[in-house]
Order: structure tokens, then sequence, then C-alpha cells
């Protein structure tokens, strides 16, 4: 584990949960990311931070600001009965909470928070990678078609801090 020292977060990889998207492989359907947002190695999703992005690790190895992330990522499936759209990912700690929305309407102007985040359970690698712990919220659970209870953990966010 390296020591801790400041520096922006540039990315935010995530592969929101496992196995829907292998249900949603499964069943025929499509998964398409677009806006910014490109499909990773591991079948997740890289989302760029916008300019005006202000999360960062501070000097003492701790997650601080506000990230705002570009693109979209869509799940399609049987006939466009399953129709699921993520959006410009935004990442808000406070002192008192740590979650994650998502722009809910196609003009962006509505966010809905879709996961909580477990900042004191981030844990650190030598690259500069944190992995954050993420659980459903009642909105999540409502995006992702009620076929994931409240609390169900989702794929871990990884967030890249340059120096």
């Amino acid at each position: 584990m390296s020591e801790p020292r400041g520096g922006w977060v540039s990315t935010l990889d995530w592969g929101v949960k496992q196995t829907f998207r292998s249900y949603v492989h499964g069943v025929g359907g499509a998964i398409l990311a677009r806006g910014g947002a490109t499909r990773s190695g591991d079948g997740g999703f890289t989302f760029l931070a916008e300019e005006d992005s202000s999360l960062r690790r501070d000097a003492d190895g701790t997650l601080v600001g506000l990230g705002r992330f570009r693109g979209e990522v869509t799940f399609e499936g049987h006939g466009g009965i399953l129709a699921v759209r993520l959006a410009d990912p935004i990442i808000e700690i406070t002192p008192d909470a740590a979650v994650m929305s998502v722009a809910e309407d196609l003009e962006r102007r509505r966010r809905i928070v879709i996961a909580h985040l477990d900042i004191g359970a981030a844990g650190w690698d030598d690259e500069g990678l944190v992995s954050v712990p993420a659980i459903l919220t009642l909105e999540g659970s409502q995006l992702l078609g009620d076929h994931y209870p409240i609390r169900t953990p989702l794929d871990p966010l990884r967030l890249r801090v340059e120096a």
C-alpha cells in the first residue's frame, strides 16, 4: 500500500453490478456506453471527470469534494421492456455522507441517489486507485427494475487519483 498523497480524481471505473450485466447479456440485450463513457476491459465502464470536478484526495489520504463525471450507459433488453439509463454520475462526499447520483431524465435536470458509499472502507493501491464499496438505495433499486433489494452491494467504484 502506498503512502497517502494528494491529487485529483480523474476517472471513475464502475461496473454497476456484474450479475445485472450478465443478465442483460444472457437475455440477448444490449449494453451501450456513450457520451464520454467507455467499456473497460473487465466489462464495466469508465467515466472521465468533468473540468469542474473537485473530488480529490487530501494529503492525509481522505477523499473529499464533489466528483462530476460525463457519459451515459444504457441497458436494454426484452424488446424495450428492460431499459435502464445511467448518465453523468456525481459522487458527493460530505462530513455526514457519501453518495453517488445519476441524471434521472433525458434533459439531465433531475438526479437520483442510486448508491451510498462507504468511504471509511475504501482501499488504496500502489497505482493511485481507490476502491470504494457501494450499496444500493431505494431509488437505485427502482431504477434497476426492483430486481435487487435496498442495501444490495453493487460493484465497488474505482477512482483514479492523479498527483
